[in-house]
């Protein structure tokens, strides 16, 4: 994106020097139109990776929940085998 973004600002620049007077506010309306596209791409980009971080989050936190669950589980299962074993002493 930031290549296509030098490539308009390259080309606005060589058609202000090809550009007569007359034509100047066109060119400088089709500058004030794509400092709004600018302007505009950049809250999208930064929204979307803002939503895109709270997906995120909660699809972690939601596998953070299901895999405490299932070592608790598999804990208190070793623990129940542990005290249901008897172990003799060698002395």
């Amino acid at each position: 994106m930031r290549g296509y973004d030098q490539e308009v600002d390259a080309s606005l620049n060589i058609l202000g020097e090809l550009t007569s007077a007359a034509g100047k506010s066109a060119l400088d309306a089709a500058r004030a139109a794509y400092a709004d596209f600018r302007k505009i791409n950049s809250e999208v980009i930064r929204l979307s990776r803002e939503n895109s971080n709270v997906r995120s989050l909660a699809l972690s936190l939601g596998q953070k929940r299901k895999v405490t669950a299932q070592c608790d589980e598999i804990l208190s299962a070793l623990q129940d085998t542990l005290q249901a074993t008897r172990f003799k002493a060698t002395r």
